[in-house]
């Protein structure tokens, strides 16, 4: 269907699809007053919505690897307090309507509840590729690598990203800074610890990814 064809009702319907399909008759107004301007970005192999792009600012909100991970890709901005506002709005929103059905968003690196996860990707081609490749580890054995036995673990980790436009006359000076401000960062957004398997090592998810096909 071509993109001109996708009409703001369709859109309300597909959000309450990809995120409130138990609420959907009776939130479909609510959700389309938060996000008349979201469209439909990414349909998986069983036809379900996983992604949406704000085509205001191309803000997009998705699942990531499986339904268990939510991901809030923002668009580019000239300071980062706009984007926080966009994201405070959009997280709020969804944590408040996860909640009121006994989910919520925990912001951990680690999934504390991985165990009761399905560890499926989402049925897509980008995804399935990505998951047998991280079951590949077997076809490595002569590479002398170690890696680790969570060969799923995308289906319940998550990180935080951070990309910027740095004029190249101040490319070192920004490289050195967030050189120093890295271990801080991935032991607040990036990593936690692995409960009930590793709980003394705390930046456990940069080791699922080093020690994995991703690493290799």
């Amino acid at each position: 269907m071509a993109d001109d064809a996708i009409t703001d009702e369709m859109i309300r319907e597909k959000i309450c699809q990809m995120f409130l399909e138990s609420t959907k008759k009776s939130k479909k107004e609510y959700i389309g007053n938060h996000f008349n301007s979201f469209e439909v970005e990414g349909i998986d192999y069983d036809g379900n919505v996983y992604a949406l792009r704000n085509r205001e600012n191309d803000d997009i909100v998705c699942y990531d690897c499986s339904y268990n991970n939510i991901e809030f890709a923002m668009g580019k901005e000239e300071d980062l307090f706009t984007i926080n506002e966009r994201f405070e709005k959009y997280y709020s929103f969804i944590k408040e309507e996860f909640e009121r059905h006994n989910h919520t968003l925990s912001g951990m690196g680690i999934n504390p509840y991985r165990k009761y996860n399905n560890e499926i990707p989402i049925p897509n081609e980008r995804y399935l590729m990505l998951y047998n490749h991280l079951k590949s580890t077997e076809n490595y054995s002569d590479s002398l690598m170690y890696f680790h036995d969570y060969p799923g673990y995308g289906m319940f980790s998550s990180a935080s990203q951070v990309q910027l436009d740095v004029p190249y006359d101040d490319l070192i000076e920004n490289i050195n800074v967030f050189s120093k401000l890295e271990p801080i960062k991935a032991l607040i957004f990036s990593n936690s610890v692995l409960l009930e398997d590793n709980e003394d090592y705390v930046c456990f998810r940069d080791n699922l990814w080093e020690y994995s096909t991703h690493g290799y």
